[in-house]
């Protein structure tokens, strides 16, 4: 599965709502969730993220910049 950065959607939740369980009321979902989709451990659904982009103010040209920026792979240095 494709790893993605959501450094930038944690500091937009954090801007937007001040904690992330705030942000997890307005869009009726777990703190454990969150963790979850933050940590890679389970993908976002659709609705999730279109709920995200309406509660933080997203426009739609911004939504690969918080969702979709991958995340730097490490990769072996060579021998």
């Amino acid at each position: 599965m494709k790893r993605y950065n959501y450094g930038n959607l944690i500091w937009k939740i954090k801007e937007k709502c001040g904690t992330q369980k705030a942000f997890c009321e307005q869009t009726n979902i777990s703190v454990s969730t969150l963790s979850n989709y933050l940590s890679g451990k389970t993908p976002m659904p659709a609705d999730f993220i279109e709920d995200a982009v309406e509660v933080l103010g997203i426009t739609t040209d911004e939504i690969g910049l918080y969702f979709f920026n991958p995340s730097a792979e490490k990769t072996p240095l060579p021998v």
